[in-house]
């Protein structure tokens, strides 16, 4: 399985730091991917400290890599 950084966001991955680990060409394939599945919006409230947007979570991110 594929090493993933530790996640900005304590809830999963912001999508910056997505854009940053995948490249801007493989967005699309994982927004495909993700479209139906549920993910949080951290709005910098329990359990983070600062908002972040649309989070996703880290085992959605590990399988959409290992594809």
């Amino acid at each position: 399985m594929t090493t993933l950084p530790d996640p900005a966001c304590a809830m999963g991955y912001p999508e910056c730091q997505l854009v940053a680990l995948l490249g801007e060409s493989r967005m699309p394939a994982f927004e495909q991917y993700i479209e139906l599945k549920a993910h949080p919006t951290c709005s910098g409230s329990d359990p983070c400290s600062e908002p972040h947007g649309p989070v996703f979570y880290v085992h959605d991110v590990g399988r959409f890599i290992e594809g």
